[in-house]
C-alpha cells in the first residue's frame, strides 16, 4: 500500500489481463485487493471491481445492493443494467 507507483502498476496489469481475457468486471474477496484495484488503478481505467458479496446480494434480489455499488469509484450502473436486463 505504501508504494503507490508499484501498486498502480500491478493493479493496471491485473485489470489489463482481465480485459484481455474478455472480462467486463473483476470480482474479488479480499478487502485490500478491492481497495487497491479501486483506488490505485491507472488513469483512464474504467473496469468495475466488485466485492463477491455485492454480486451475491444481486443474485438474492436484495434491493440495497445498487446503493452499495454506487459507492464505488468506477460507475458500474451500465454494466449492472445490461446484465440484470438479461
Amino acid at each position: 500500500m505504501s508504494k503507490s507507483a508499484m501498486v498502480t502498476n500491478l493493479s493496471g496489469k491485473i485489470l489489463a489481463k482481465a480485459r484481455e481475457a474478455g472480462a467486463d468486471a473483476v470480482v474479488n474477496s479480499c478487502p485490500l485487493c478491492q481497495t487497491n484495484l479501486e483506488m490505485r488503478r491507472p488513469q483512464g481505467e474504467d473496469m468495475p471491481v466488485f466485492f463477491f458479496t455485492e454480486l451475491m446480494g444481486l443474485a438474492f434480489g436484495i434491493p440495497e445492493v445498487r446503493n452499495w455499488c454506487s459507492k464505488h469509484l468506477v460507475d458500474s450502473s451500465k454494466l449492472l443494467d445490461s446484465v440484470l436486463a438479461g
